[in-house]
């Protein structure tokens, strides 16, 4: 069954990986930036590409992760 993500809970970003698709067709994401979906502790960061600390693991679902806000270093776009 799966699942759209629609709000963030408490402390987290919810982020939606992007990827790039090349000429070649090759699809790659960049591993530590997303759009963040939501987030309840700083709403001015949603539907903003941000980027986040790409040495953790965070919780995932599908192409969302779930990124404490403390983890987020800044907004990109």
């Amino acid at each position: 069954m799966n699942y759209e993500v629609k709000n963030s809970v408490g402390d987290y970003a919810v982020i939606l990986m992007l990827k790039k698709t090349s000429d070649a067709g090759i699809v790659s994401s960049h591993g530590n930036v997303g759009r963040c979906v939501s987030c309840v502790k700083d709403p001015s960061i949603n539907n903003r590409q941000v980027m986040f600390h790409p040495k953790r693991e965070y919780q995932k679902y599908g192409d969302y992760l779930f990124v404490p806000y403390s983890e987020i270093f800044c907004v990109v776009r």
